[in-house]
């Protein structure tokens, strides 16, 4: 047996011990230091404490006012821009690394919407930004969901939805039978305005 430099043979076996719930099976009753609680009790208070932390984590993110520059929104429509010419040239449907830019660039317009009215400068963009992530949104190919929702839905997954994969597929479809003309050519164009503004 080894022996610890300022030992803890002089501690209390008494002080160092850590409560310990006791169950009494046959009642369901948890005893805490002399206090008999109803397991169904203490799993509702564990869960109203995680559901108290996570409510008062996003409380602080809305109270908190973004950090956006307007470098950062021209920077995500043009990648959107890229993104979208990258998807008329090839068919994207399969590949969750291009969804996931997709998907991360969508969230940066969305953020800017969602806090338009705490960013200063970005009226110019807003009405075109808006149209854009309104066309995103309606545009759902031959699915139930639009491709918004999926792109918005998709953040951090390394698997696609066949539906999301059907759209995709359709744009750039789209984009091969409609040369200069197709949705997707549409929405490469709008991009590059907003871009130059």
């Amino acid at each position: 047996m080894t022996h610890i430099q300022g030992g803890f043979e002089n501690t209390s076996s008494e002080k160092m011990k850590i409560p310990e719930l006791q169950s009494d099976k046959e009642e369901n009753i948890i005893v805490f230091k002399d206090l008999r609680l109803h397991s169904e009790i203490v799993l509702d208070l564990k869960l109203r404490i995680l559901v108290q932390k996570k409510l008062e984590q996003y409380l602080k993110l809305i109270k908190e006012k973004p950090s956006l520059s307007i470098q950062e929104l021209i920077k995500a429509v043009k990648q959107l821009k890229i993104l979208l010419q990258q998807l008329i040239d090839e068919d994207k449907s399969q590949d969750y690394l291009y969804a996931e830019a997709l998907s991360t660039n969508w969230h940066i317009l969305l953020l800017f919407i969602e806090n338009k009215e705490h960013l200063q400068n970005i009226q110019i963009y807003l009405g075109q930004i808006e149209l854009f992530v309104q066309q995103v949104n309606s545009y759902a190919g031959n699915s139930d969901m639009s491709l918004g929702y999926y792109i918005t839905q998709h953040t951090g997954e390394k698997w696609l939805p066949f539906p999301f994969m059907d759209i995709l597929l359709s744009l750039h479809n789209n984009a091969l039978l409609n040369k200069q003309a197709g949705t997707l050519h549409n929405w490469v164009t709008l991009l590059s305005s907003i871009a130059s503004n």
